[in-house]
C-alpha cells in the first residue's frame, strides 16, 4: 500500500509540475500587463518609480534591489513581493524569478515581454563634457566598441600685421574591444586642444593651437591636426595660416567630426570663429584696417567619447 501511495503521489506531483510549467505568469508594470516566459524573459529590470503588481498565475516575485550610485549598481537587498511594490528613488529592481500558482483574477494577454535594462545601461554611453568619468562594463557585456574625438585647437589672437594661425582639428578613432563585465575604465573627455581616452584602450589627441608670429608681416602657424591610437582612425585637419593677405585662417575639421571655425572679419562675412563640436578647430583672428587689434582667435570645440555595447 505504501509503495502504491508513493507511486500515486509521484504521478500527482509530475502532473502538477507539468501543468504549472505550461503557465506564463503576468505582471503589471505601471498598470501595463506583461506576460513572462521564464526561459526568454528573465531577468527583467525595472527602473525607479515603477509600480509592480502580481497578475495572472503569479503568486510571488523574487527581486534583487540595487542602489544606483554614480552610474554604478550596488547590491542593497533581496525582496520577495506577494502583492505589489514600487521601485524606490535611487534604486533599480532586477526580477530574478516569478512564483507560479493559481491566481486567475486577471485577464490574459498574448504578447511576451522583452528583457529590459536600466537607463544607465543604455547604449551608447555618451560623454561630451570635458572631465574625467568612471564607466563600468555592464553585466553580461563582453564586447564594447568605442568612438573618441580629441578637442579642437584654438586659433591665435590678432595684432597689427602679425600673422595668425587657426587651430587644428581633433583626431578621431574607432575600435572594438573584448572586456570583462564589471571592469571600470576612466573616461577622459578633452577640452580645447586636449586628448580624449578610455583607459589604456583607445585615445585621440587634440588639435594643436594656432600660433601668432611676432615678426612684422610674417605668416602665422596653423595648429597640427590630432591623431588616434585606434585601429580605424582619421587625423584632424591642420589649421590654416594668415599672412596679412586676403585669406581666412580657418580652423581644421575634426576627424569624422565638427567643422573648423571661420576667421573673424573674413570676406565671407562669417563671424563664427569657434570650432564646431565635436573637435573642430577654432579660426584664427584677422586684423582689421591694418591697425592694432585685440581680437581673439576662435576656441577649439570639445572632444567626445561614445561607448557602444
Amino acid at each position: 500500500m505504501k509503495k502504491q501511495f508513493k507511486i500515486v503521489l509521484f504521478i500527482f506531483l509530475l502532473v502538477v509540475k507539468f501543468c504549472y510549467s505550461q503557465l506564463n505568469p503576468t505582471l503589471y508594470i505601471d498598470s501595463k500587463p506583461i506576460k513572462f516566459s521564464s526561459d526568454i524573459s528573465l531577468p527583467y529590470w525595472v527602473p525607479a518609480g515603477k509600480l509592480v503588481q502580481l497578475g495572472q498565475d503569479a503568486v510571488s516575485i523574487s527581486i534583487v534591489e540595487f542602489n544606483l550610485s554614480n552610474s554604478e549598481l550596488q547590491l542593497n537587498q533581496i525582496l520577495n513581493i506577494v502583492s505589489s511594490g514600487t521601485v524606490p528613488n535611487g534604486k533599480v529592481w532586477k526580477i530574478e524569478a516569478i512564483g507560479i500558482g493559481n491566481n486567475s483574477n486577471y485577464n490574459t494577454i498574448n504578447n511576451f515581454s522583452n528583457s529590459q535594462t536600466p537607463s544607465i545601461f543604455n547604449s551608447p554611453g555618451v560623454f561630451s563634457t570635458p572631465g574625467t568619468y568612471s564607466w563600468k562594463v555592464p553585466p553580461g557585456v563582453t564586447t564594447i566598441c568605442i568612438e573618441v574625438w580629441g578637442g579642437g585647437g584654438s586659433g591665435s589672437n590678432a595684432s597689427q600685421f602679425y600673422g595668425t594661425g587657426a587651430g587644428g582639428g581633433g583626431g578621431y578613432g574607432y575600435q572594438c574591444f573584448e572586456v570583462v563585465p564589471g571592469t571600470s575604465f576612466d573616461v577622459i573627455v578633452g577640452g580645447s586642444a586636449q586628448t580624449s581616452s578610455v583607459g589604456n584602450l583607445i585615445s585621440a589627441t587634440g588639435g594643436g593651437n594656432g600660433q601668432t608670429q611676432i615678426t612684422n608681416n610674417s605668416t602665422g602657424s596653423g595648429g597640427i591636426g590630432g591623431t588616434s591610437t585606434a585601429g580605424y582612425n582619421i587625423n584632424g585637419q591642420n589649421g590654416m595660416s594668415y599672412n596679412n593677405s586676403n585669406n581666412c585662417p580657418k580652423g581644421g575639421n575634426a576627424g569624422n567630426g565638427g567643422l573648423g571655425g571661420a576667421a573673424w572679419n573674413c570676406p565671407s562675412g562669417n563671424n563664427t570663429i569657434n570650432g564646431i563640436f565635436p573637435g573642430g578647430g577654432g579660426g584664427g583672428a584677422q586684423p582689421t584696417n591694418s591697425s592694432w587689434s585685440s581680437i581673439s582667435g576662435g576656441t577649439g570645440a570639445n572632444g567626445q567619447v561614445k561607448i557602444y555595447f
